[in-house]
């Protein structure tokens, strides 16, 4: 048990919410560094609810709370709650107290084996730097803010409506730069997606080859085709360029969105106290992507290497160590 001259105690905001955490000799306490799983279609993270757990939750790049299954509620004396009600949540070794929390009947995109039984939004974690390392497959939650927007590494975010959603919630949102024009991109940071625009782009844009029809989309009782394509030009997130990115289009997406995938090899780090946030890029996966374009230019073959690379980097790795160059 912690002493009381071990424990941090801050009250967040309005909410009545209390931060518990382990200190180090009265220094900042570390990061608090959690496991993430990217293996499905949501970012997944386990957490404890009242102690209990832990649970796989999908980590929700929304500005919300903490939303449970009906049935894990019930497993924890919840489901006779009326209305919001808050909750011990766990992550790691840090506690949040009094945490806002609801019931919900969402599936939350279940696979078989590996079952989320809620999901976590962005607004527990506003008293913290929230770091998704995604090279790394970790959570970093730390203390401290970023230092101002640079436009390099460090761009503003502004707070937006989602839009099409009968829910009132709000998504950061930043300014990025797609073939040469500056457009605004709303961060789903918790979908394992690339960049989703809306189909009538698709006239407009410089792409690679027409895009062609990859599956289906479906947003609440909405369903619509998929498209892909591969941009012929370039995205630029501050200083950081994206060459010829993969572009999913559908009638169903209403505002360009940039998903989990497209940061494979970037940490992503959101201030909320500041609304900033911080995109840095992987050195060695950079190094390696840019490898894996040499041999592309020299095998004459970019789409297999691309794939290959986006699809698994060890067997990159063992092609550029095969190759004669």
């Amino acid at each position: 048990m912690l002493g009381t001259s071990a424990r941090h105690l801050l009250l967040l905001g309005g909410v009545g919410t209390i931060l518990v955490g382990a200190s180090s000799s009265g220094q900042d306490s570390s990061p608090f560094v959690v496991p993430l799983d990217l293996s499905g279609r949501n970012v997944l993270v386990e957490v404890r609810i009242n102690g209990q757990g832990p649970y796989p939750f999908v980590l929700n790049g929304e500005f919300r709370d903490v939303e449970l299954d009906s049935a894990l509620a019930e497993e924890l004396d919840l489901g006779e709650s009326e209305g919001p009600f808050t909750v011990t949540l766990g992550v790691g070794d840090l506690e949040l107290v009094g945490v806002p929390a609801a019931m919900s009947e969402d599936s939350y995109n279940r696979r078989e084996g590996d079952q989320p039984r809620g999901r976590v939004g962005l607004r527990p974690f506003s008293d913290h730097l929230l770091t998704l390392d995604y090279p790394n497959e970790q959570l970093i939650l730390d203390q401290g803010t970023l230092p101002s927007a640079d436009e390099d590494e460090i761009l503003n975010y502004t707070e937006q409506l989602l839009p099409g959603r009968e829910e009132k919630v709000l998504t950061p949102v930043v300014n990025m730069e797609l073939a040469g024009d500056a457009i605004e991109v709303q961060l789903d940071l918790g979908t394992m997606a690339e960049l989703e625009l809306p189909y009538i782009l698709a006239d407009v844009l410089p792409l690679a080859s027409s895009p062609g029809k990859i599956g289906n989309v479906q947003r609440e009782d909405k369903r619509a085709d998929l498209y892909g394509a591969s941009l012929d030009e370039n995205l630029r997130i501050g200083s950081h360029v994206l060459e010829r990115p993969r572009i999913f289009f559908s009638n169903l997406f209403e505002k360009p969105t940039a998903g989990a995938e497209l940061f494979t090899y970037f940490a992503v780090t959101m201030d909320q106290t500041n609304r900033t946030v911080r995109f840095r890029r992987s050195l060695d996966e950079l190094k390696l992507f840019e490898e894996s374009r040499m041999v592309e230019d020299l095998s004459r073959n970019p789409v297999d290497l691309r794939e290959a690379f986006n699809a698994d980097s060890d067997k990159t790795r063992m092609i550029l160590i095969l190759s004669p160059t």
